[in-house]
């Protein structure tokens, strides 16, 4: 009996405890409204928000915004974009948007500039659209502008550059980046046509779609384009979006590699040691030994000889050769489980470093800090920059980097409790 005293006491002051949560932000809330406060209101909107309260959120924000806050301005203006807590209304949000503007309020002219850039919300008017990007001024304004120029003049090259800026810059936004190649390859573009494949071959911007992808690497293959040449080799290899035919993949990465693409010819490379490997061991026993998943080698090694391998690198990439976002590599394994298939940058050196130390591993991600090893890429800094690990001392690590001040860096040491930590990469 005592036992069920206690339980159900329990179970009504958990009761008690939620609703008093509830009613206490309600309160604040109520609060808020009745001495005008503005501020107080987004801070119990953004709460609400916490709680997926949308409909409560979105009505601080409104007040807060009717009372002249700028940030309450843009964030109601967001709720009326995206249909979160009210009805979606483009036009409704752009006149919230100007509202803060008008203020002042500087981050929010770029969105105005994408709005008339793109007719969300108005009429189309790109000459209205620059007026916002320059105003902004600064790498975001650039970008937009460039933006403007490209479209109106079919310009692939700008369209070309503003779609990697979005794609592998500082400031990412994949569907820019996949709207800028989609034009750039319908104009006929080689390497916007592979970028594109690309995209689709990785789900940036868009879903994941094999058949595209293979099929935009066609294009850019029609043109003699040495990249899709072999960028097509390797869904022939796999068996991603095409049937899957060998003897056409060796075709393609030999062409590929005849005009000097690095990666054809690493590839081909790995491929005729593969097949002298099968020739000096010619019983199946021993054939089935060398094509056992190379998972299997990596898990024997430690992390003194996954630091070799790629401090080995140093011959090649000395301390300060220049590396920038326009240097890239794409993964040796199709079998890759982190969302894309080529880096640029940093991502791209931190890629190259990898494979250099692991092969043709299956390539993983995780988010759990406590699980970094040697030899791991690790996305810091807010997901603006990647590294891969040199050595653990205790809560920092030493990398070695790419696209650091546009150069390559060895050695550098990196505490991971504010190195802002976004994923990691392992090959374990």
């Amino acid at each position: 009996m005592e036992k069920v005293i206690v339980f159900l006491v329990v179970t009504i002051m958990s009761v008690i405890n939620v609703n008093g949560q509830n009613s206490t932000l309600e309160a604040l809330a109520e609060n808020a409204r009745r001495t005008k406060d503005h501020e107080a209101l987004v801070e119990v909107g953004y709460k609400f928000w916490k709680e997926q309260k949308y409909g409560e959120a979105a009505n601080c924000f409104r007040l807060s915004a009717e009372l002249g806050n700028a940030q309450a301005q843009v964030d109601i203006g967001n709720c009326y974009l995206y249909g979160n807590g009210v009805y979606k209304d483009e036009a409704q949000a752009v006149e919230w948007y100007k509202k803060a503007a008008a203020q002042g309020y500087k981050y929010i002219y770029f969105r105005l500039g994408e709005c008339y850039a793109d007719g969300i919300g108005v009429a189309q008017d790109y000459t209205e659209a620059l007026k916002w990007y320059k105003k902004l001024g600064g790498e975001l304004g650039e970008m937009g502008e460039k933006y403007i120029m490209a479209v109106q003049n079919k310009d692939v090259d700008l369209l070309w550059e503003v779609g990697c800026y979005w794609c592998y810059g500082d400031v990412r936004d994949y569907e820019k980046a996949f709207k800028c190649q989609s034009m750039a390859a319908n104009l006929g573009d080689a390497d916007s046509q592979c970028e594109l494949g690309r995209m689709y071959y990785s789900g940036t911007g868009t879903d994941v779609n094999y058949a595209k992808a293979a099929e935009w690497f066609q294009y850019a293959t029609n043109q003699g384009c040495a990249e899709g040449q072999f960028l097509l080799g390797r869904c022939y290899e796999n068996g991603l979006g095409v049937n899957k035919d060998t003897k056409k993949a060796l075709e393609l990465y030999r062409k590929s590699a005849s005009q000097g693409y690095k990666e054809a010819k690493d590839r081909l490379a790995e491929l005729q040691n593969t097949e002298q490997q099968k020739q000096f061991n010619p019983d199946e026993t021993n054939i089935n030994n060398i094509t056992q998943p190379i998972t299997n080698q990596v898990e024997e090694l430690n992390g003194d000889n996954i630091y070799s391998r790629i401090v080995s690198l140093k011959s090649q990439y000395p301390e300060g050769t220049p590396w920038t976002n326009d240097n890239k590599y794409t993964w040796k394994n199709a079998n890759q489980n982190v969302g894309f298939y080529t880096g640029r940058g940093c991502m791209g050196f931190a890629m190259l470093a990898s494979d250099a130390a692991f092969g043709n591993a299956p390539v993983n991600k995780y988010f759990d800090i406590n699980r970094i090893k040697v030899g791991d890429i690790l996305r810091i800094n807010n997901d603006v920059h990647s590294v891969i690990v040199l050595s653990i001392n205790g809560g920092k690590v030493v990398v070695a980097e790419g696209n650091y001040n546009s150069k390559i860096h060895w050695g550098r040491e990196i505490d991971l409790e504010s190195c802002e930590f976004v994923y990691g990469i392992t090959r374990y």
